[in-house]
């Protein structure tokens, strides 16, 4: 890699850098690299009036939500910059959102959780660490992934009234939104994909696509009835209008089911440690692993499919993520598909369990990929 550096009469960097990508090769001590592509004009980074520090944290700050900073400024000055300057915060939200729209209780909500969720490190039992990850690939894997993501955002596969309640009902024990809600802004992503109205687009700044776009109102799926225009094809079925209408009631329910579970079992303790752990904790690890496909696989990976949008596929979402969800690209070429690996190595856990449904007899008419796969203009 090329680097820049100002003494010993070596090259210098130029005034302003246009387009900067960061990548942190040791996560413990954040070495950073940069890379700057000059040009005439990049209209999405023209905030971006810095080039290279020395600072990992420099880098880390400036470039998650593309501050406009000075090049000499100190560690010190940009993290007070990351908090508190304006210019700063407005280049976070998308220009049709304002930062008076945000949903303040949605944050209190979500903070409360994940200070909750630290408590698990000193509240947890063996049981309670086991129904967690239990619950959370419950939840997460069979709910989010294959219920609400391959099922009914996308009809990979059919299925029963009864299998598509329970699929549902783990979906809404994510706390992520209800199921209309969520199929509609997931829809409206593949819609919008990297366009202005793309409601987690990384193209406005990674910690929006991350997760702060959860706490602002979209303008074509603010509303329950704008929902309904992506969602028609659900309205047919009143228990799955009945879970969006409770979700926050199921929720409060099934966490208070669990403080009460865990103090039978193991009095105070115990019910701190369902709670935290169980509830909290799994809560937040299912949050961010949904959502750092929005903000990463579209920035970062490879792609096997000449797709109009920036999707990527990303080996280290696909590990992290393990259902599937880092093929990325796979998946805006072939929506509809229920499999999202489509090369050899492309691990795809959801696509397993959903072949396993299917010799159970419990779901069928599952979608695959086009056949002949076309990868990067060759045939597999």
């Amino acid at each position: 890699m090329k680097g820049y550096h100002g003494a010993g009469g070596e090259q210098s960097p130029p005034a302003y850098s246009k387009v900067i990508k960061t990548s942190f090769k040791n996560t413990i001590d954040g070495v950073a690299e940069i890379f700057s592509l000059h040009g005439n004009h990049y209209p999405k980074l023209d905030n971006i009036r810095f080039h290279l520090t020395q600072s990992s944290l420099q880098v880390g700050l400036l470039y998650y939500c593309e501050i406009p900073i000075e090049t000499k400024s100190s560690t010190k000055e940009i993290v007070v910059s990351y908090f508190f300057s304006t210019k700063h915060i407005l280049g976070c939200i998308p220009n049709h959102n304002r930062w008076s729209e945000i949903q303040i209780v949605r944050v209190i909500a979500v903070l409360t959780i994940h200070l909750l969720s630290l408590l698990a490190f000193f509240y947890n039992t063996s049981l309670s660490t086991f129904i967690s990850v239990l619950i959370l690939v419950l939840s997460g894997g069979f709910g989010i992934n294959i219920g609400y993501h391959r099922f009914l955002s996308h009809r990979s596969f059919k299925t029963s009234r009864l299998i598509q309640f329970i699929l549902t009902l783990l979906g809404v024990l994510a706390i992520q939104c209800g199921p209309i809600t969520w199929v509609g802004i997931h829809r409206l992503h593949h819609q919008e994909t990297d366009r202005k109205f793309d409601p987690h687009s990384p193209n406005v700044s990674l910690l929006w696509a991350h997760f702060l776009w959860t706490f602002f109102p979209h303008p074509f799926v603010t509303t329950y009835q704008e929902r309904e225009k992506y969602t028609k094809d659900l309205l047919q079925f009143p228990e799955i209008i009945w879970l969006e209408h409770n979700f926050l009631a199921i929720n409060l329910v099934f966490l208070a089911l669990l403080f009460l579970s865990g103090f039978l079992v193991n009095g105070w303790c115990g019910a701190l440690a369902w709670f935290c752990c169980i509830g909290c904790l799994r809560i937040c690890i299912t949050w961010h692993l949904t959502f750092i496909v929005n903000a990463v696989n579209h920035r970062w990976g490879y792609r096997n499919y000449e797709t109009p949008d920036n999707s990527r596929n990303n080996i280290l979402i696909s590990i992290l993520v393990f259902f599937g969800e880092g093929w990325h690209n796979n998946h805006h070429a072939e929506p509809k598909s229920a499999r999202h690996g489509h090369r050899w190595f492309e691990f795809d856990l959801a696509y397993l369990l959903i072949c396993l449904l299917q010799k159970l007899h419990l779901i069928w008419d599952v979608q695959l990929p086009r056949i002949p796969q076309t990868i990067n203009g060759t045939t597999s």
